[in-house]
């Protein structure tokens, strides 16, 4: 059996929402230590979309399939985050909502993620 190998556009993606994570958890949590904002709701809430991310991206890169709806419900909460903003924004998130959806839903992709050769 031949050695399915992972997709570019994946090891882009994982690394991507990796790096998304890293940087949210880090600037999140700086103001939190920082004492620029307070542990409330708002400062949880960041935080723990910066967890779900750098999850979302880990999981990913090491071949979990739930990665990809992980990664797919990360941006779909963040679409209707959007929704009470500005409509640029809306439309940035829409759009990466469609393309790394797209990719995570590719036959190549589940086919990697089940571990097959299709």
């Amino acid at each position: 059996m031949r050695a399915v190998k992972r997709p570019f556009s994946l090891t882009l993606i994982g690394w991507l929402f990796v790096a998304v994570g890293c940087v949210g958890l880090a600037r999140h949590g700086w103001e939190v230590i920082d004492g620029r904002q307070p542990l409330d709701g708002d400062a949880a809430w960041a935080l723990g979309s910066g967890l779900v991310a750098l999850l979302g991206g880990v999981l990913l890169l090491r071949r979990v399939a739930c990665a990809r709806w992980v990664i797919i419900a990360w941006l779909l909460f963040h679409v209707l985050l959007r929704l009470a903003h500005d409509a640029a924004g809306l439309a940035v998130h829409v759009a990466l909502l469609l393309v790394i959806g797209g990719l995570l839903l590719r036959p190549a992709a589940t086919a990697w993620l089940r571990g097959r050769d299709d």
